[in-house]
């Protein structure tokens, strides 16, 4: 393998794997929790398998998704297939909009719990593929994943009122989820407006996203995920030009140092430029844009891609629409040092 093939095949490898070692990482940062609660008292945090909620809107000092949405209470948690399934409690929401996404480490849409989708309250299962234990009395579904990590991530809807954070308080509350070993049958209550604080370290960063891919160690990381993340049905020949890579690193230290600048470069200008909404997505007038195939990328890595880095979690079109703005109208950049009293 010539240094010339190596930078040009480990750019397509970086910008392939840079979202599902970015759901690793988050894995890696979530054993280190020791109970649900709020990472430096701003992020919902959980052990795997678990999930921790927030109570009100997400603060603005938040850094470890990009973009996240102003009309919804959060919760999150990362779930990993070597510790068996969750049990994710869903409470009778009435006529309130709320969806809980999950998705695997592709960050592809894996379950149907929403509004849109007619969902009964009750206490479901989301379990890995190969898990094939009796279901117990009183779950009410199961879906699952065929990845080692895999994110759930609700959203309620609250008005900005405070009459409307009394109402949803009650709500919140009843949403958990937990191992299938804790599993009772009986469901549980959590005053999150009490939930403990967990230090943050580096994990929120100073101003910018969380780093969570490291270009300089991404394909020591790299064989890993291509034994996390099976190959779909024509994935097969791609899998096996990553894994040639993979080896060439791990056998030549020439060849490793060209793969490490090849994921150094594509990520300072290839995956750095998607992190504007105008190089995203499908353009619409006026330095619009809008995407169309969240959660189910398939092959479309591009977009998958450039969804992890600017909007990652984003949910299916089925629901929710997104749409972004990074210019004004004559197309410049909106700055921050910009803004108006």
């Amino acid at each position: 393998m010539t240094s010339t093939y190596l930078l040009a095949m480990g750019r397509i490898a970086y910008l392939w794997g840079w979202p599902l070692v970015n759901m690793r990482n988050r894995l890696a940062l979530m054993e280190q929790v020791p109970s649900a609660g709020l990472l430096g008292g701003v992020v919902p945090v959980a052990p795997p398998g678990s999930l921790g909620m927030l109570h009100d809107y997400i603060l603005p000092q938040e850094r470890v998704v990009a973009c996240p949405n102003q009309d919804v209470v959060y919760g999150l948690g990362i779930l990993d297939a070597r510790r068996g399934p969750s049990v994710v409690q869903v409470p009778d929401f009435g006529d309130r909009f709320w969806v809980y996404q999950a998705v695997d480490q592709r960050t592809e849409a894996f379950a149907r719990l929403g509004a849109m989708y007619g969902t009964r309250p009750g206490c479901y299962l989301l379990a890995p593929i190969g898990w094939d234990e009796e279901v117990p009395d009183g779950i009410t579904g199961v879906f699952r994943f065929d990845t080692r990590v895999a994110a759930c991530i609700p959203r309620i809807f609250m008005n900005d009122t405070d009459e409307d954070r009394a109402r949803v308080q009650p709500l919140i509350n009843q949403i958990a989820a937990y191992p299938l070993a804790e599993y009772t049958g009986e469901p549980r209550m959590t005053n999150w407006s009490k939930a403990p604080v967990h230090p943050a370290g580096d994990a929120t960063g100073s101003g910018t996203e969380t780093r969570w891919v490291d270009p300089a160690t991404f394909f020591d990381t790299l064989p890993s995920v291509l034994d996390e993340v099976p190959p779909r049905p024509g994935e097969e020949a791609l899998y096996s030009v990553l894994r040639s890579l993979v080896d060439a690193g791990a056998h030549d230290s020439r060849a490793a140092a060209t793969l490490r600048e090849a994921a150094i470069a594509a990520d300072s200008t290839l995956v750095r430029e998607l992190f504007e909404f105008r190089n995203i997505g499908v353009p619409l007038d006026h330095h619009w844009s809008t995407q169309r195939n969240g959660a189910a990328f398939g092959s479309d890595y591009l977009s998958r891609t450039a969804m992890a880095k600017a909007n990652i979690f984003v949910n299916p079109p089925s629901e929710t629409a997104n749409f972004y703005l990074d210019q004004d109208d004559t197309g410049a950049l909106h700055r921050g040092a910009h803004l108006r009293a």
